[in-house]
């Protein structure tokens, strides 16, 4: 594995790691989910579906949401961490566009 594949490996956990991070603070810490709160709020809910089929929503909804946006900053990532080798091909491919362009 070249030096600039694992930059690009590390800053792609980096940018997942931070995303789980949020994710847990908000599920575990600032947002949990609350048997007695949903009972209250959802009752019928509550009587025909486990309350772990609702803590389980209740987390991909926190994780899915975010995500959506991760997927941006994993491009520009990547994008970033490889300019060199991309320019390089850019280079590459367009030189015989050039030779047509000059003739």
């Amino acid at each position: 594995m070249s030096d600039n594949q694992k930059d690009i490996g590390d800053a792609i956990k980096l940018v997942i790691s931070e995303l789980m991070d949020r994710v847990m603070d908000r599920v575990l810490i600032t947002d949990p989910f609350v048997k007695e709160a949903h009972h209250a709020k959802k009752p019928l809910y509550a009587a025909l579906v486990p309350d772990e089929i609702f803590k389980g929503s209740h987390f991909e909804r926190r994780f899915v949401t975010p995500f959506g946006g991760v997927w941006e900053k994993l491009a520009k990532v990547v994008a970033n961490r490889s300019s060199w080798q991309m320019n390089q091909y850019l280079l590459e491919a367009t030189e015989p566009m050039r030779n047509l362009y000059l003739r």
